[in-house]
């Protein structure tokens, strides 16, 4: 379960970071080499339980860093 808490709220974060680059779902999912429904579960919090290695695709697609703050996960896209 504290898994659950701690990836709950990632969607939106990777939502953001994507609609910050300008990309559609198909786009980000063909750049993280996932398909263009499971980025839509995860946005949508139907992923509560996220591989490293999906956040490490994600993020590297994103250029964005994710780090565990406290009981939650945080997503941001780095500054240029």
């Amino acid at each position: 379960m504290a898994t659950q808490k701690r990836t709950d709220r990632i969607g939106p974060q990777i939502r953001e970071c994507r609609e910050a680059a300008g990309w559609t779902q198909a786009e980000l999912a063909e750049r993280a080499g996932l398909s263009q429904q499971h980025v839509s579960l995860i946005e949508a919090g139907g992923r509560p339980e996220l591989s490293v290695r999906t956040m490490m695709r994600l993020a590297d697609a994103l250029q964005a860093d994710w780090c565990c703050d406290g009981d939650r996960i945080v997503f941001r896209r780095r500054r240029r």
